[in-house]
């Protein structure tokens, strides 16, 4: 039984509907000649692979549906309603050396309640940008159009909300099956921002001005309040009630803590393994290695090379997916862990004797005392 998952009824056994024929298909109007005509109605390509198509909900809502399938094992892709554009033209490079995403695993997801496949591995924008999508989100202050400026976990541009999760970090969270990603601080839609109204008073609108504005008459405060909470950048927070996953927080001890797993940090956890000391290295993405993951042969060759070091040594533990957020007295260093099958968060403590930054201009070490250098 081949199911068609109608937008307006939900999924549904396909003999409930009509094929309807090639979407997208124009008849040549610049002419009358019945053997145009002919071949427009009877002698159509009917290609193999992915085809996009008209199709009638018969025995249902009665709708014209909109839909991708393939005429070779009958599997559709995506079904909308009729007159939607559907995913954006896939504007993917083509395999890459040393690429992390699964082209033989797809995963579906909605970008502002548009369906969308993405393979396993993408992350969100990498995902978009693959779909064609160029707008990620609106500028806090003026609203203006904003696509992806460095398409790294730092990336301003690319904060978005998936189900009722606000701020998500696009660049660096990784797809979901099935995940709901939205785009915020616009209001009603990206592509229409009523709030963009601000460039035209964007002159009224200096500096540093909210500090200085709506201070008196005090009582009017709450109602300030209200007024300005809407225009606040950032998505809105989840329902009350709603779930916020499983956080907790660890307590370690190692001897040496790397901060950053590029070749200058993985090089500083080896030598530090060597000695035998306890070594815990600290990864921002989800690989170790930093840019040799995106370099020729040679580059993946000796990346490839420095992982296995690291997987030999028992006493190198790497955290991947996890960032330090900060050193306090007593050289106690705060890391955040982002996922894993435990908890959706986890904060580790640590209490380290030397703690390592692994930067490309070589080794920053800070020890147990509080002087720098």
């Amino acid at each position: 039984m081949i199911l068609i998952d109608c937008p307006y009824c939900g999924p549904r056994n396909s003999t409930e509907f009509r094929h309807a024929g090639e979407a997208g298909k124009k008849r040549d109007v610049t002419t009358n000649d019945p053997a145009v005509w002919r071949r427009y109605l009877y002698q159509q390509d009917n290609p193999l692979g992915w085809v996009r198509e008209n199709w009638f909900h018969t025995a249902g809502c009665r709708q014209f549906l909109c839909a991708e399938r393939n005429t070779q094992t009958n599997e559709f892709r995506w079904v909308a309603p009729a007159g939607s554009p559907g995913p954006e033209v896939s504007s993917r490079v083509s395999s890459q050396p040393g690429e992390v995403i699964e082209r033989t695993k797809s995963i579906n997801f909605t970008w502002n309640g548009r369906p969308l496949t993405a393979y396993e591995g993408d992350t969100i924008v990498s995902a978009l940008m693959a779909s064609g999508v160029q707008v990620i989100s609106r500028s806090f202050k003026y609203h203006r159009p904003r696509g992806v400026l460095s398409a790294s976990y730092v990336d301003p541009n690319c904060s978005v909300t998936v189900s009722d999760e606000p701020n998500v970090r696009g660049a660096h969270r990784r797809l979901r099956e099935g995940d709901d990603v939205r785009a915020q601080n616009a209001w009603p839609s990206l592509k229409l921002d009523v709030r963009a109204i601000n460039q035209l008073v964007g002159r009224f609108l200096g500096p540093g001005f909210y500090y200085k504005t709506f201070i008196k008459p005090q009582f009017l405060w709450p109602s300030y309040q209200k007024v300005l909470s809407r225009f606040a950048p950032g998505g809105s927070p989840p329902a009350p009630g709603g779930g916020h996953g499983n956080f907790d927080k660890r307590y370690t001890h190692p001897d040496v803590l790397v901060a950053g797993a590029g070749p200058a940090g993985i090089a500083a956890a080896i030598e530090a393994a060597r000695t035998g000391v306890k070594v815990m290295l600290v990864e921002e993405e989800y690989e170790i290695g930093g840019h040799l993951r995106y370099g020729g042969p040679e580059a993946l060759a000796a990346l490839a090379a420095l992982r296995e070091e690291v997987n030999s040594y028992n006493n190198i533990e790497v955290l991947t997916d996890s960032v330090v957020t900060g050193r306090y007295d007593d050289n106690w260093v705060a890391v955040v862990q982002r996922s894993g099958v435990w908890s959706h968060e986890r904060l580790i403590k640590a209490r380290v004797g030397t703690l390592v930054f692994g930067i490309a201009r070589g080794a920053a070490r800070h020890s147990s005392s509080d002087s720098y250098g």
